[in-house]
């Protein structure tokens, strides 16, 4: 808040897939949160919101499934700021010294021998870089 006065804020979040063409879907939002909050004048909030989502489709290479977060900011009432976040839901990991991806075994293209796997340091390391 960079005014002399303290702000009544309002941050609303939705969810909604991303179609293949990279456009928001005109179909129905998932709501996130809606916070409202007073920051006081020369400050900032952050502002955290969370929520179970059941019916979530995780990104795959083949099958790109992408979502975006819409956030507006209305400031005494009146929309101040929006935007559009894109996201996707995958999870790499490690299992075995076999490189995961959402629980999968998923194969690398590498320099080295063919049918050589990594080693579980190696693995987690690729990971932790990702």
């Amino acid at each position: 808040n960079t005014t002399n006065r303290p702000a009544n804020v309002e941050v609303r979040t939705a969810a909604r897939p991303v179609e293949r063409n990279g456009q928001l879907s005109r179909g129905a939002s998932k709501p996130i949160g809606t916070r409202t909050l007073t920051i006081p004048a020369g400050q900032t909030a952050t502002v955290t919101v969370s929520e179970v989502w059941d019916t979530v489709r995780f990104w795959w290479p083949d099958d790109p499934q992408r979502y975006a977060v819409e956030t507006t900011v209305l400031l005494d009432g009146k929309p101040a700021d929006e935007t559009a976040t894109r996201f996707g839901f995958r999870e790499w990991g490690v299992a075995n010294g076999v490189l995961t991806l959402n629980g999968a075994a998923w194969p690398l293209r590498s320099a080295g021998r063919p049918g050589e796997r990594l080693s579980a340091r190696d693995a987690e390391g690729l990971v932790r870089t990702w």
